[in-house]
Formats: structure tokens, sequence, C-alpha cells
């Protein structure tokens, strides 16, 4: 025998739909325009983030090479006998005193064993370059202008990410480049994110007297 359950019945007015559960097509297009739209910004914050954050690093990178070259151009120059004539403005080029340890009175060893030095740079690196002289001095008051020498295997990487090297010999009115005693060092970085930073330095060699 069927059992009657007795409760609240609803009425539905005629006319009036039952209410629907759920999301409607337009909630549901409307709710992913939402959403693409704060991902998109989301991404664009990061994107802006790691980029500058790329920038900054590389530049410091850039800068830090930049000082390590400099200072070594900077010391090396002031302990230099004299530049060569040679030298021009993107290859330095100068004398670097190396006495024997040994003492012959046959021979003057205030030039002996002297090295020629230069400084350039290739594919994004400054090079140091070393040469010999191969008699170690050019008779008793050595050829201050350009001796005879030979490279030898003496290359090495002084900083990296260097665009170039710009040099400037003073006193201008001075013809032979052997006999300048100052010289305006400009580094140029090398950035694939940043605007290339400079570097400058003017540097006074020793005193030619003692020459």
């Amino acid at each position: 025998m069927p059992q009657f359950v007795h409760g609240k019945s609803k009425t539905v007015s005629p006319g009036k739909p039952l209410q629907e559960q759920g999301f409607t097509l337009v909630e549901v297009l409307v709710a992913t325009v939402i959403l693409t739209l704060v991902v998109n910004a989301a991404a664009a914050l990061l994107m802006t983030g790691l980029t500058s954050y790329l920038r900054y690093s590389e530049e410091s990178d850039v800068r830090s090479q930049l000082r390590i070259g400099m200072n070594r151009l900077e010391r090396e120059l002031r302990e230099a006998r004299w530049l060569t004539t040679t030298t021009d403005t993107h290859v330095l080029k100068f004398r670097m005193p190396k006495p024997m340890t040994d003492s012959n009175p046959a021979m003057p060893t205030l030039y002996a064993r002297d090295k020629i030095i230069a400084y350039y740079v290739k594919d994004g690196d400054l090079l140091r370059k070393i040469y010999d002289i191969p008699s170690g001095f050019d008779g008793q008051v050595p050829n201050r202008g350009e001796p005879l020498y030979h490279p030898n295997e003496g290359v090495n990487t002084v900083a990296r990410n260097i665009q170039s090297l710009k040099l400037t010999y003073l006193p201008a009115e001075t013809p032979d480049n052997s006999y300048k005693t100052m010289v305006i060092i400009t580094l140029e970085g090398k950035g694939r994110l940043t605007r290339p930073p400079l570097l400058t330095s003017a540097v006074q060699l020793r005193s030619p007297k003692d020459w």
C-alpha cells in the first residue's frame, strides 16, 4: 500500500521558470576574461622584474670588468719605462723594465731583459701581449722608440665584455709617442641589455730624468 509523506509543498507560480543551478555561459566567459587579464598582468610584472634584474646584473658585471681592466692598465703604465713609437689610438704599447738579478759589469743591467707590453681589444676581450727584446738591450742607451722585438707566447685575457680601447697621448705637440708622458685611457663596456658604460682615466708616466 503506498505511503504518503506529509510536508510542505512548494508552489510554483504560473509563467515563472524554476531557478537554475550552476553558471551561465556569459558568466563563464566573463570569469575567463578576468582571469586572463589577471594572469597577463602578473606575467607582465614578472617579465619587467626579470628584465630589470638581468639588466642590473649585466651592467654590474660590465662595470666590474671595466674596473679590472683599467686598474691593470694604470698599474703597469705607471711602471713603464716609456711608450713605443708605434703605440696608437687603439693599441697601447710600452717598454716594461725587468732588470737582471745577477749583475754583469760588462753590460748595462738597467735595460737588460726589458719587455714590450701591448694592450688591445679583440672579440670583446682586453688582451695583454708580451714581446721579447732578443738582445735584452739596444746598446748603452736603448732605442726608446721601437727596439727590435718579437712576440712570445705571453698572451692573456685581462678583462672581458670590453667593446673598445681608446687612447690619447699628451703632450699633443710632441711628435714622437715615446716622448709623451701622459695617456688618457677610455674603456667602453659591451652589453646586450645596457647602453655601453665608459670608464676614463689619465695616467702620468714616471719622470724621464733617469732615462
